[in-house]
């Protein structure tokens, strides 16, 4: 498991689709929800998947790493 350079949190690092550009999360998976396609006006479909929140969201230090 690698590390965050400003605040030694464990972090993983996932592909993000489509350019596959690695990009670190919070290790502990989370309940997200994913919405079907809702633009014919109808009900939306939503199911419930395993995701992970973006380490930049959650960082103690975010504020310093954004201003490089």
């Amino acid at each position: 498991m690698a590390e965050c350079r400003f605040c030694q949190t464990e972090v993983k690092w996932i592909k993000l689709r489509p350019m596959m550009k690695p990009h670190p999360v919070d290790p502990t998976p989370t309940k997200v929800i994913v919405l079907g396609d809702v633009s014919s006006g109808g009900n939306p479909v939503g199911k419930t998947v395993d995701g992970y929140v973006s380490h930049f969201a959650t960082c103690p230090q975010a504020d310093e790493w954004r201003t490089r």
